[in-house]
Parts: C-alpha cells; structure tokens; sequence
C-alpha cells in the first residue's frame, strides 16, 4: 500500500475512534460535546507533535522528552487534579448539556489509540529520524484537526447537523489528498 493511502487509512481509522458521541456524527448537538470534541482534538494534535519532535533529526527520539506526551495527558485528564481536565471541566460547567458523563478515561484510550494508528502508519517502529516523517505528521494533524472542526460544526446547537455541510469534509480531504489535482498533495 502507498504512503498516502495507508496515511488516509490510519486518519480515517482515528476519525471513526474519536467520535465517541454514541451515534452518528452530527446525531446529537449539544455545547459540551463540541468542547469534548475540542479537548480531543487538542491531545491528538499535542501527541502528534510529540512525535514530530521525536522524528526531527538531532532531537531525543522519545516522544516523552521534556515531558511532551506527560503535559498532552495532563491537560486532558487533569494528572493530579482531575477537575483541572478538558472533560471534567465541560462536564462541571454551570448549565452544561452533556450527554456523556465520566468518561475521561475511555475518551482518552480512544485518542491514544488513534495517534498510535497514525503513527504505526507513517512509520513503524523503531523510529528513524526523517524530515519526511516530521512532514507527514504534520500533515496528519492538520487533516485530523480539520476533519474534527466540521464534526465541531455539525455538533453546535442551531448549526446544520451536517457535518460535510458547505463541503467541509470535501475540502479537507482534498487538501490532504489533492483532490482532483493529484499534483497537490499537501505538504
């Protein structure tokens, strides 16, 4: 399988883990679910970019160095203080309209697993430090966070449920993959 095709696979596969709404995407709208999809997209990028440092040529290849992956966690999950995390605070927030509960932890294993599939799918393990591999990454979040902005959109209250609405998901795709234009690949 060609790169391209194997790094949209592993987004695909990361998309379909991180919707962890409990339904069809763009099924539910709600204020917290919006910021839960935020909080997710925030430590996938965060743990991508980990990776990125560790892919770097002359960087530490342990995505943990300087703590990276640690402080990604932290800010998800709270670390030490557990309402200080992005789930717990929307969940704790003063009118919220939740539709899930407590579910830090299950939402977390989610996105770990997704960036491990990413990763595994730009490249295996033992890491070889390449610029073309920071580049991918890089590539990887940018359709990643996209993807997960129109999900955003859909999951807004008063918003189109739709979340290929005005060719959203289109137009990120198409950047990730040139589209029509196979010469455009994003870089």
């Amino acid at each position: 399988m060609d790169t391209n095709r194997s790094l949209a696979t592993g987004v695909m596969v990361g998309m379909s883990l991180l919707l962890v709404a409990g339904g069809p995407a763009g099924a539910v709208q709600s204020k917290c679910l919006v910021s839960k999809n935020k909080c997710v997209a925030k430590k996938a990028a965060a743990l991508l970019k980990c990776e990125q440092k560790a892919e770097t040529p002359g960087k530490p290849t342990d995505p943990n160095a300087d703590g990276c992956v640690d402080k990604a966690k932290a800010k998800f999950n709270g670390g030490e203080q557990a309402e200080k995390g992005c789930f717990e605070k929307a969940e704790n927030k003063k009118g919220q309209d939740c539709i899930t509960f407590d579910d830090t932890a299950s939402a977390e294993a989610v996105v770990d697993q997704c960036v491990a599939t990413l990763v595994a799918a730009i490249d295996s393990p033992p890491t070889d430090q390449t610029k073309c591999g920071v580049g991918k990454k890089k590539c990887v979040v940018k359709k990643l966070s996209g993807l997960l902005k129109c999900y955003q959109k859909a999951q807004t209250p008063g918003k189109p449920m739709d979340p290929n609405t005005k060719g959203c998901l289109d137009k990120v795709n198409a950047k990730f993959d040139g589209g029509e234009d196979q010469d455009r690949v994003a870089s």
